[in-house]
C-alpha cells in the first residue's frame, strides 16, 4: 500500500515508514466501445419497453399517460436518425441532366469540337426542322418544340399556297400578270376582284367622276374606304381581316405627315386616320372626326366668303361715293 505522505512528498519516517514509497503509475481510463454504447442504448431501449409494458396493465384511466411516455421514448431512439431530402446524394442523375442547357453548336451542325467532354447536353435531331434542338432529359422542351415547329411549319404551308394562288392572277383593268410584272396586290376593303396596286390607285383619284364612283370597285361597284397592299392575293375573309388588322398596326407605327405643324386639325382624316398623331413635343392627339372636321372648315369657308363679300361691298360703295363727289364738283 503506497503511502499517503510519500504521494505528497512529507512522510517523516523515510525508509523506516511500513507503507510503500513508490510512485503510482498513472491510470489510463479506456474510452467506451461504440459495442458498449450501443449495448446500453439497446439495454435503455429495452428497458422503457418492458416499463411500458408493466404499466400496460393498470387500468385504462392511466393509459394516456402510458402512449405518452411510449411516444417520448421512441423519439428519443429515432432523434439522432435525421435525413434530408435536399442533399445532393438524393437527386436523381435525370432530374440533373434535365436542367443542363443544349449546346448551341451541336444544335445547328450537329457536331461539336468538345466530343464526350463538352460540359452541355448534346441534342437529338427534329425531323421537321432538322436541328438538334430535342432535349434528350427534358420531356416538356421537347413538347414545347414540337408544337412550336408544328405551327411554324404550318405558317409555311400556308405562305407556300398564298403564294402558289396568286401566281396566275392578272389585274382587272391593265389586264396584265400581277406577279410578272413584279407588282403588288392592291386588296380592296369589301370586294374580292384582282387589281394591281398601281391601277387602283390611279382609278380613286380620277377628278371626272364622283367621289362616290371612284371609292368603289371598278367592277361590282361596292365601296371600299382604303386599300390594302400585299405581296399575294387573299380571297378568304378571315385572312383578310388577319392581313388589314396587320396593316393598320404597322401604319399606327408611322407620324402622319400632317402633324409636322403642330396642330392636330390640319389631318383631314383625324381620328380615323391610320397614322400616328404625335406632335413634335411627344404627345399623341386622337384628332377629332372627320365629320366634325368638314363641318368646321365649311364654316370657316362661310366665314371667310362673307368677309370677302362684305369688304367688295364697301369698296364698291366707297367708289360710287367718289364718282358722286366728282360730279358736284365739275357742276
Amino acid at each position: 500500500m503506497i503511502c499517503k505522505y510519500y504521494r505528497s512528498g512529507k512522510c517523516e519516517y523515510g525508509n523506516n515508514c511500513r507503507y510503500d514509497h513508490v510512485k503510482e503509475k498513472p491510470t489510463v481510463q479506456k474510452p467506451a466501445t461504440n459495442k458498449l454504447q450501443f449495448k446500453s442504448i439497446r439495454n435503455g431501449f429495452n428497458n422503457n419497453i418492458q416499463d411500458n409494458k408493466k404499466k400496460s396493465d393498470v387500468p385504462s384511466s392511466s393509459k394516456a399517460n402510458t402512449s405518452t411516455t411510449t411516444t417520448k421514448a421512441c423519439n428519443s431512439w429515432a432523434k439522432p436518425l435525421k435525413f434530408s431530402v435536399d442533399a445532393p446524394a438524393f437527386v436523381p442523375r435525370k432530374l440533373q441532366l434535365a436542367e443542363l442547357q443544349l449546346c448551341p453548336y451541336f444544335e445547328v451542325s450537329g457536331e461539336c469540337a468538345k466530343g464526350e467532354e463538352c460540359q452541355l447536353v448534346h441534342g437529338d435531331c427534329c425531323e421537321m426542322c432538322c436541328q438538334f434542338v430535342l432535349h434528350p432529359y427534358n420531356e416538356e422542351s421537347r413538347k414545347n418544340h414540337h408544337r412550336d415547329c408544328l405551327a411554324e411549319h404550318e405558317k409555311a404551308m400556308k405562305e407556300a399556297f398564298m403564294v402558289q394562288v396568286s401566281s396566275d392572277k392578272q389585274c382587272g383593268i391593265c389586264m396584265e400578270n400581277i406577279v410578272d410584272i413584279g407588282a403588288r396586290f392592291g386588296i380592296l376593303q369589301n370586294c374580292r376582284h384582282c387589281f394591281c396596286l398601281k391601277c387602283i390607285r390611279e382609278w380613286r383619284k380620277k377628278e371626272e367622276f364622283e367621289k362616290k364612283v371612284v371609292r368603289s370597285c371598278p367592277e361590282c361597284r361596292v365601296r371600299s374606304d382604303f386599300i390594302i397592299p400585299s405581296s399575294v392575293w387573299v380571297e378568304d375573309q378571315e385572312e383578310k381581316d388577319e392581313i388589314i388588322s396587320t396593316y393598320q398596326q404597322n401604319m399606327k407605327q408611322k407620324v402622319c405627315k400632317y402633324m409636322a405643324s403642330g396642330v392636330a386639325e390640319d389631318c383631314p382624316f383625324g381620328n380615323k386616320c391610320f397614322y400616328k398623331h404625335q406632335l413634335p413635343d411627344g404627345s399623341i392627339v386622337p384628332g377629332k372626326s372627320p365629320q366634325e372636321l368638314r363641318s368646321r372648315l365649311n364654316r370657316r369657308y362661310n366665314l371667310a366668303d362673307a368677309f370677302e363679300i362684305i369688304s367688295s361691298m364697301e369698296l364698291i360703295q366707297s367708289r360710287l361715293f367718289e364718282d358722286l363727289w366728282t360730279d358736284d364738283e365739275s357742276d
